[in-house]
């Protein structure tokens, strides 16, 4: 646990290369199923991680601005996406050819 509320001002360190960041707490939020397929996403397992002289958490959420904004690095990002097999059936197994 990171030890901050709703409301909290922050400075956030980038331990690549960009600027320490003022940030200011919105939100929290806690994961209703920590086994469900989002979650695998999560690099850090829901804990922080020291490394380095740096101790991460995450995932942290933005607004898309403020990663194409130059002012923090982007770090890793993903989709998490899941088909749709109900309308697959043998007879249409040609068509994946074409």
């Amino acid at each position: 646990r990171v030890g901050v509320g709703t409301g909290d001002r922050l400075t956030l360190t980038d331990r690549l290369d960009g600027p320490a960041v003022p940030v200011v707490v919105i939100g929290l939020y806690r994961p209703v199923d920590t086994g469900s397929p989002y979650w695998r996403l999560d690099d850090l397992a829901g804990r922080g991680v020291e490394q380095g002289g740096f101790t991460t958490y995450g995932p942290l959420l933005a607004p898309p601005g403020v990663l194409s904004g130059g002012r923090v690095s982007a770090g890793s990002s993903g989709w998490l996406v899941r088909a749709d097999y109900a309308s697959l059936t043998t007879g249409r197994t040609r068509a994946l050819g074409e």
